[in-house]
């Protein structure tokens, strides 16, 4: 009997080779298919991943906004300052985007604690009758926007965050 580590291993290097004979190694869209969409559809309901692997996670969806809008708002001199809360009441995580007049310190920054109920209590107020039913919920203001979904894996990979830029881009652009 094949130790399941072994396996695991395994295919984890077969994966890569692919990814890399196809030219798709760095490709998010690709990641995502092989960390999350196939083993939904194999049936594994656990794509959980470990703490630390999800606070890097949650990292890489913000950087990927950092990046999109500090590029956008570097010649009007304005900066971007991202908050990240990842422990929201109900199982949510969040994502605020501020922009501001003078540099504040860290670009992104991780708020672990559940003392983000405003944000929750806020979100599910406006959207009360519809909150648990939608996958994604997008607040708008002045100077700074949330994004808000359920935490895991499948709502905040990398490949996410690119579909979320054009959401955020398209309401942006239609007001």
């Amino acid at each position: 009997m094949i130790p399941e580590e072994m396996i695991e291993k395994k295919q984890s290097e077969l994966d890569e080779i692919v990814a890399d004979a196809f030219g798709m190694k760095d490709n998010v869209y690709f990641k995502y298919a092989i960390e999350v969409m196939i083993p939904m559809i194999a049936g594994n309901t656990d794509i959980g991943i470990e703490r630390a692997e999800e606070n890097e996670m949650y990292g890489r969806y913000a950087k990927i906004f950092y990046d999109y809008f500090a590029d956008i708002y570097e010649e009007q001199k304005k900066f971007v300052h991202i908050k990240l809360y990842t422990n929201l009441k109900g199982g949510f995580a969040a994502l605020e985007l501020m922009l501001t007049d003078n540099s504040c310190g860290e670009k992104i920054e991780v708020d672990k604690s559940e003392c983000a109920a405003e944000i929750y209590q806020v979100l599910y107020a406006k959207y009360n009758d519809v909150f648990y039913k939608r996958l994604d919920h997008y607040w708008f203001e002045e100077n700074r926007f949330f994004i808000v979904k359920a935490a895991g894996k499948e709502h905040w990979h990398e490949a996410n965050a690119y579909m979320d830029i054009a959401e955020v881009t398209a309401r942006i652009l239609s007001e």
